[in-house]
């Protein structure tokens, strides 16, 4: 059980179970590529094969590659497509979520914010930091923003929790790419729904998460901050910045998804 610093109500301290490992994807296809490799190694013509790779020069050149293709819009949805069709998305998806968990458990990185009173934006709520019961119990509704396969996958950093029970919207987006202009209106009219008084009540608490907190969820709030509060754009997003300073970047993909409401 690690205990990063404390923040008032929001949830921090993390419990790993054994099951993150043995039900890991990432685990597993280490052990499978390891098993391979080994295997491999015990024939000679898989030697010489592998002998006669440059692999620092193909390691370079292959990085250099993907680095220049997801710097446009179609590159990024070409690679995203690739990962997707390969499943490497999964084990992409994986590395991040357990090295936000290693940053947070140590105090360098936040996982849940509150941006004002009553909003949240966090990365995937997770079964191991207790997020279901703080959110029940606060009576909070939630909306997540993800592929199918972050909400149900188990990682070695942890899984989603069960939103059964929970006032919860989902709305389906890749990893890496930005919400379309219906997504990002879709996000804020939901979330105006919900922080609009009715009959009486005040206004219902909101989580709005994706992977990290960091691209997708953010870029919805900020479309509810200007379709609804008037903002502009670039106010929305330090108004975000201003209490979670890691977000998209501006001038990025979802920056100008949001310039363009």
């Amino acid at each position: 059980m690690v205990s990063p610093p404390s923040r008032e109500g929001i949830p921090t301290t993390y419990t790993w179970r054994f099951e993150n490992f043995y039900k890991s994807p990432l685990v597993k296809t280490t052990f499978i590529l390891t098993g391979s490799a080994f295997a491999l190694s015990r024939f000679s013509w898989a030697q010489g094969f592998f002998s006669k790779i440059p692999w620092k020069s193909t390691s370079a050149l292959a990085g250099i590659v993907t680095l220049l293709v997801v710097k446009t819009e179609k590159g990024l949805s070409l690679f995203c497509s690739f990962i997707k069709v390969t499943r490497l998305n999964r084990l992409i998806f994986e590395l991040f979520l357990t090295k936000n968990v290693v940053k947070s458990c140590f105090g360098s990185w936040e996982w849940c914010t509150e941006i004002e009173k009553g909003i949240y934006l966090s990365a995937l709520p997770l079964d191991e930091m207790g997020f279901r019961e703080w959110i029940r119990d606060n009576d909070i509704a939630v909306l997540s923003i993800v592929e199918d396969y972050e909400a149900t996958t188990v990682t070695l950093g942890g899984r989603a929790i069960d939103f059964e029970g929970i006032d919860h919207k989902s709305i389906v987006s890749p990893d890496f790419l930005p919400l379309d202009q219906s997504e990002l209106k879709n996000a804020a009219k939901w979330i105006y729904e919900k922080r609009t008084p009715s009959n009486g009540s005040l206004p219902k608490k909101v989580l709005i998460h994706c992977k990290s907190g960091v691209g997708r969820s953010s870029s919805a709030l900020a479309a509810y901050y200007v379709l609804y509060q008037k903002l502009s754009a670039q106010q929305a997003r330090e108004k975000i910045a201003e209490k979670r300073p890691f977000i998209y970047k501006e001038g990025s993909n979802h920056d100008e998804k949001v310039h363009q409401l």
